[in-house]
């Protein structure tokens, strides 16, 4: 099957395909439920397979001071492009924070959806305990590379340009997440 990574296959012609491969029930169950999520499901299978091949191990990273930050009793990652307050603290940074603003004025794009994809991989990278493995890196650049689109990007260089930007103002980013979670009373 010919997969396109920036939007889910028809229902039917995916599951007809998930139900022809050889992996484990478990990975049929996350393929087919994960489908119409973001296309999670889409690279289930070919991520499971690479795993096989690669033998991953746990890796333990430091610390995310900054994502970590307990804002009204949750991490302040919790308020992602997923929740409500995620996505009006977004909507806020994005104005709020000058680097943003003239990021956004010079390329035209929508804010909560491509700063979503931004900070969820930036903030991501911090979780606790990660699987690592021989050419990880290479597999999570080529799949920004093959996404970036879905998530409002026009090319991989504003991603990079963003997430650069971000990752200097992530204290900001927290600053607009407890204005509108504490300040505003969230909902």
């Amino acid at each position: 099957m010919e997969l396109n990574h920036c939007k889910p296959p028809f229902a039917k012609a995916w599951e007809d395909y998930v139900n022809g491969c050889a992996e484990p029930w478990l990975i049929h169950y996350l393929a087919l439920r994960g489908r119409s999520f973001e296309a999670f499901g889409v690279h289930v299978i070919r991520l499971h397979r690479l795993l096989e091949k690669k033998q991953p191990r746990p890796v333990q990273l430091t610390a995310d001071t900054i994502g970590d930050e307990l804002i009204a009793g949750l991490p302040a990652a919790a308020y992602d492009v997923h929740t409500h307050e995620g996505k009006r603290s977004f909507a806020y940074f994005s104005t709020a924070c000058d680097s943003v603003r003239k990021f956004y004025a010079e390329h035209k794009l929508g804010p909560v959806k491509t700063l979503g994809a931004v900070v969820f991989h930036l903030e991501g990278r911090h979780l606790y305990q990660q699987l690592e493995w021989e050419g990880r890196r290479e597999l999570v650049c080529e799949g920004w590379k093959v996404g970036h689109s879905a998530h409002g990007f026009e090319n991989i260089e504003q991603v990079n340009q963003l997430q650069a930007i971000v990752g200097k103002h992530r204290a900001e980013l927290n600053q607009a997440r407890r204005r509108i979670v504490i300040e505003k009373g969230g909902t």
